[in-house]
């Protein structure tokens, strides 16, 4: 279906805030919902996540997060999208390790293989790794090197040591691993069929094709290529997958360029036009600023590197109208979040009294008072 439409930015911008629960965040006890609509959580860094769920829904803090991951397993935490660390819905992952880990199984043997190891030793090292976490226990990396390494060989060292994730990515990748309880400052994984009941069994591709409906639905109007880059995968892994959607996609224009957007959502999107959008402080690798190749609906391109720094990082930023107009940090004391802002600009009156309020609502996040320290 094509959409005879032409859409503004403005409109775009406000249509993907409210869909990612930034104009008006969802009430208390909304927790897995609103993970569930934005696609899970990039947790890189834990502190950024419980801002990035505390700006999405009310009240919800870092003793609901923990109760949620580790008590309840409501949440989990592995590697998805990306290659990257994300909190998923525990209904929702099976749908995550189906859409991708034929195509990350694919690339571990790939990647291993070039180490000099043979597909074999690749089995040997999942099989051993994955028996090393029997009976629901939960280990860090060295534990599980202790056992494995003795009974697979010492090349495998790297692959369980490294805390970039390594194998250990590889394995949650292919649903066999999920991330375990913290012990003091160490990470630990479990065995994913004894920490869940539900098996991945969906067809990789109906579940990219999903994956593709969930994604325009959160972060559209967009392209093919945004959505390959947001699942992390080669352009060439989607063409099916976009072929079998077609039938429900409705293409806009955006400045002139046509992107896809659900069908059903085309007079959402128009009506988003006469949304006010509200100034937010969005976190460290917050999933708006992650969903799109194309960075520029968001951000003045001559500040590119003000907010994707290297190494993949992702700064913190201010969000005004839609448009990151600054970065932020901030700092702990015993009683006080203390926000420093690094504006690209002049800040109005206007913006800075908002920042002082989302200051203020990200620190009862965390249980102190936010206020903004400096505007450097």
């Amino acid at each position: 279906m094509t959409a005879d439409v032409d859409v503004a930015l403005p409109a775009v911008r406000a249509f993907r805030m409210a869909r990612q629960q930034l104009i008006k965040p969802s009430p208390p006890g909304t927790l897995l919902a609103a993970v569930t609509a934005v696609h899970g959580i990039q947790s890189q860094v834990d502190a950024h996540a419980v801002f990035a769920v505390g700006q999405r829904v009310k009240g919800c803090g870092s003793d609901e997060i923990r109760e949620a991951l580790w008590r309840d397993r409501a949440l989990v935490k592995t590697w998805a999208m990306r290659g990257t660390l994300h909190w998923l819905p525990r209904d929702e992952e099976p749908l995550y390790v189906s859409a991708l880990s034929d195509l990350r199984s694919a690339r571990m043997y790939r990647w291993m293989e070039r180490d000099g190891n043979s597909r074999e030793q690749v089995d040997r090292f999942a099989e051993r790794t994955v028996a090393a976490l029997d009976g629901g226990v939960a280990l860090t990396r060295r534990e599980i090197a202790e056992v494995v390494i003795p009974e697979v060989g010492e090349w495998v060292s790297p692959y369980l040591l490294s805390s970039w994730g390594s194998g250990m990515s590889a394995l949650c990748s292919l649903g066999l691993v999920l991330f375990g309880p913290p012990r003091g400052g160490s990470t630990t994984f479990v065995r994913r069929d004894q920490w869940l009941d539900d098996p991945p069994t969906l067809d990789p591709v109906e579940a990219r094709c999903e994956l593709l409906r969930r994604y325009l639905r959160a972060f559209g109007p967009a392209t093919m290529q945004d959505f390959a880059y947001w699942l992390g995968v080669a352009n060439r892994d989607i063409g099916d997958v976009c072929e079998a959607v077609l039938p429900e996609i409705a293409t806009v224009r955006v400045e002139g360029k046509p992107r896809w957007v659900v069908a059903e959502d085309v007079e959402a999107l128009e009506a988003a036009s006469d949304v006010r959008m509200p100034v937010r402080l969005l976190p460290a690798f917050d999933p708006l600023m992650l969903a799109l190749r194309d960075k520029s609906d968001h951000l003045d391109m001559r500040f590119h590197k003000r907010v994707y720094g290297a190494a993949a990082w992702v700064y913190p930023v201010v969000l005004v109208d839609g448009v990151a107009r600054a970065t932020w940090s901030y700092r702990r004391t015993s009683t006080r979040l203390l926000v420093t802002v690094k504006p690209f600009g002049r800040v109005s009156l206007r913006v800075m009294k908002a920042v002082d309020r989302e200051a203020s609502r990200l620190g009862a996040v965390v249980g102190l008072e936010g206020t903004v320290e400096a505007l450097s």
